[in-house]
């Protein structure tokens, strides 16, 4: 199923999701650059959650992928994550769940 990138509530109520049924970000993660903070350790096969004060990091990152030479689809996918971290950066109480197959 690949994953799905959800914000949530505080009460884990989901709000927006995001879904990657084709698996784009399986390529593009950075699981062995020691640069990323967050991205390299999304789990394919579990669970990620990165609150408030990580999206500043998390929004670096997924800028550096998408400054990289990707299609326009993946593009698209970075952008639709984007806006769920730019959304629980400027209010509290929300997460980005990253939930794995």
């Amino acid at each position: 199923m690949g994953l799905r990138i959800c914000l949530e509530d505080e009460k884990g109520e989901r709000l927006s999701r995001v879904y990657d049924t084709k698996k784009l970000l399986y390529h593009l993660l950075p699981f062995e650059d020691l640069s990323y903070q967050c991205l390299r350790f999304v789990d394919l096969y579990g669970n990620n959650v990165f609150n408030r004060l990580q999206m500043e990091t998390l929004l670096e990152e997924l800028a550096r992928l998408k400054s990289n030479p990707i299609s326009d689809e993946e593009r698209a996918l970075i952008e639709s994550i984007k806006e769920l971290a730019q959304f629980c950066r400027d209010n509290p109480h929300f997460y980005i769940k990253f939930y794995g197959d």
